[in-house]
């Protein structure tokens, strides 16, 4: 037997014992432009402890590449969400971070979670193809809210927008 396929049967074997988690969340910079109370960066009980966490920090774009290109190759095939506790749009490469991981082609969805603070025409027409998904928190009062929302829904026709009634 060769090593190959030792490798292929133990890759069966442990899909099969172990399943696969049905999302991956991957944050590419570290930055946000909120403060959002429910936030770990706020609400952490040592806020102290985890300050390093916080500081402005990007993923380089080879680490990001290896872990899509292992998440493929473990088999996942679930969601993709470039977001986890930052705002994505803060980093200029999303998009395409998003291309990159749509064109793998083995992810049912590559979406971001944001804000859309960031989201202007032109950063829409960006977007715009280059996600499955926009998950949107709109913190605004109403009617801004609504006017916002509006907005956005018009500048997106081939990704799809969901916006969370502003709870994160």
């Amino acid at each position: 037997m060769s090593l190959d396929s030792i490798t292929r049967e133990l890759r069966s074997f442990f899909r099969r014992q172990i399943p696969l988690f049905k999302r991956l969340e991957i944050e590419t910079c570290s930055m946000c432009n909120r403060s959002c109370p429910n936030c770990i960066r706020n609400s952490h009980p040592n806020r102290a402890a985890v300050q390093d966490w916080f500081q402005p920090n990007l993923m380089p774009a080879e680490m990001f590449e290896r872990i899509m290109r292992q998440a493929c190759d473990l088999g996942f095939r679930g969601s993709v969400c470039l977001q986890h506790y930052n705002e994505p749009l803060m980093d200029d490469r999303i998009e395409e971070f998003g291309r990159f991981a749509r064109g793998l082609a083995c992810f049912s969805e590559v979406f971001i979670s944001t804000n859309a603070d960031y989201i202007t025409e032109a950063r829409a027409r960006k977007l715009d193809g280059t996600f499955d998904m926009l998950l949107i928190a709109l913190y605004l009062d109403e009617p801004k809210k609504t006017e916002r929302e509006r907005w956005l829904r018009a500048q997106f026709s081939k990704t799809k927008l969901e916006f969370t009634g502003g709870a994160h």
